[in-house]
């Protein structure tokens, strides 16, 4: 089954469904749940996993950032183009620096 026929338009939008679906790129959906990850495992918030030589990163203020998403790609299904391994951290400012749009990524190997 095409998992584009599983694409929901609204009735307005199904004269141009063809033209939409060429448009349409493969994607992961995340499906969350409330828990108590390890560590090293995927992640929104909590404490990031860094190697031991690796320092934590820091904002334009010199205040260490905080975990936005850590994703760990042994846990994702492989794409082309994708890694099958290593972790991608997303870090943001806290709210007690001027600068709170500061975003950070941090790719571990």
């Amino acid at each position: 089954m095409n998992p584009l026929s599983k694409l929901e338009l609204p009735p307005k939008l199904e004269p141009y469904r063809k033209e939409i679906e060429q448009t349409c790129k493969p994607y992961i959906h995340l499906h969350t749940v409330i828990n108590s990850p390890k560590l090293y495992e995927s992640k929104f918030g909590g404490n990031p996993y860094l190697p031991l030589e690796a320092s934590h990163p820091l904002d334009s203020e010199g205040k260490p950032m905080l975990l936005m998403a850590q994703i760990n790609f042994s846990e994702v299904p492989s794409y082309e183009n994708m890694p099958s391994q290593g972790m991608l951290q997303f870090f943001i400012c806290g709210a007690d620096n001027k600068n709170t749009g500061d975003v950070g990524t941090d790719p571990i190997e």
